[in-house]
């Protein structure tokens, strides 16, 4: 009969490997690559996962890659999600580790994501005799752009048969050795907007000649401005912002086009289709009063996260016995987006935040001052090993 384990055992194994998980963080921050392009990045995970034990390999995309740990086949399946891909943003620190690709760089805490999974993948691997379910452990390309790399290993079944996902993400505002939990809505989803008006053109000193898109575009974002919050409840947060505005080519001529873009982000599924709408019929009732041609098209990013409640319950619950419930932190909610929502589509999860914060400032997410705190690494791979281990799972 298997003696239990105890959790001081799983962190004490976890804190002999920080020096390589340590030096496996840094290299990825040093070799960045952005999304679909992380060939280099995905080897190098695949190689050194091998070394500590043979898992079952199979690639979704060029470089997105599942590490499977079977146990029997009849047994169910837990999954946990780390992400590949940097970001296009300059690395402004000064440390050894640096990048040493221009203009790229680990903004975002993918190559912190990466460890932590590899790291947990190592420790269950080793301490595999307590566990009740199947891990795999997904190691997905391009989180950052739209669509996303989810997608690719949803339509790839590699849902199939899962009984819940997890994932993670590294929290600036966090200090180390918290985790941000909640159930219900965890990210929005964004949605990239696009308006344009066009017109004639004519002389700027000749308005009642031609049609104006300039000051037909800047009723349109003005009403948008204020209507759209009219639709936002304490419930249902959302975000309307534009960032770019193009229109004419000199100051004495009226313009030909306006193009507005921006983002909508919303917070729960149902609410893009009504605020869609109403941007549609704006642009169109506005270009039809003045006798313009207006379109507006978007395209939309993934969904809301939405963490499952009964999934949320049973992991705080787990990791309550192994922290203070101080340290679960019932704040992680953001307006940003997360691909990570089409796998909550496809099986129930929980999607968290790690502190990474020790005191000091390593900048904020996707700036180039951006780093963490690498203690943070040890304690969340003991977490979610032993979250893995002890979670109740039922044969199907």
């Amino acid at each position: 009969m298997t003696e239990p384990i105890s959790f001081e055992q799983i962190a004490a194994y976890c804190r002999e490997l920080f020096p390589e998980l340590q030096n496996i963080r840094r290299y990825l921050h040093a070799n960045p690559e952005i999304g679909r392009q992380e060939y280099n990045t995905s080897a190098y995970l695949r190689k050194r996962l091998q070394e500590k034990y043979n898992f079952s390999i199979d690639m979704v995309g060029p470089t997105g890659f599942c590490c499977d740990l079977v146990l029997a086949e009849n047994k169910p399946w837990l999954s946990l999600r780390a992400d590949l891909d940097a970001l296009p943003v300059a690395d402004q620190k000064e440390v050894a580790y640096r990048s040493s690709v221009p203009d790229v760089c680990h903004a975002c805490g993918h190559d912190f994501h990466s460890a932590v999974v590899l790291g947990t993948a190592w420790t269950l691997a080793r301490f595999q005799q307590y566990l009740n379910s199947n891990i795999r452990f997904i190691f997905q390309h391009a989180e950052e752009p739209i669509p996303g790399g989810a997608i690719d290993f949803v339509q790839a079944g590699k849902m199939d048969g899962i009984t819940a996902i997890f994932g993670l993400h590294a929290d600036p505002s966090l200090n180390t050795g918290t985790i941000g939990l909640l159930p219900g809505w965890i990210t929005a989803q964004s949605i990239q907007i696009k308006i344009e008006i066009r017109g004639p053109g004519g002389h700027s000193a000749r308005p009642a000649d031609t049609v104006d898109p300039c000051f037909i575009g800047v009723s349109v974002l003005n009403e948008l401005y204020g209507s759209i919050y009219r639709l936002e409840t304490i419930d249902q947060p959302l975000v309307f912002t534009i960032g770019r505005i193009s229109c004419g080519e000199s100051y004495n001529l009226i313009a030909s086009r306006f193009t507005a873009e921006g983002t909508l982000r919303v917070t729960h599924n149902g609410q893009a289709e009504k605020l869609l709408a109403l941007i549609d019929a704006t642009v169109r009732d506005a270009s039809n009063k003045w006798g313009a041609q207006g379109t507006f098209t978007f395209i939309k990013g993934a969904p809301p996260v939405i963490n499952d409640a009964r999934v949320t319950d049973r992991v705080r619950s787990i990791l309550s016995g192994i922290m203070d419930s101080k340290k679960i932190i019932p704040r992680s909610r953001t307006l940003g987006g997360e691909d990570f929502a089409h796998y909550l589509s496809k099986v129930p999860g929980v999607f968290f935040r790690v502190g990474i914060n020790d005191g000091s400032m390593h900048g904020k997410l996707h700036s180039g001052y951006f780093d963490l705190d690498e203690q943070a690494i040890p304690f969340a791979v003991a977490a979610f090993s032993w979250m893995l281990i002890k979670y109740p799972v039922e044969p199907e």
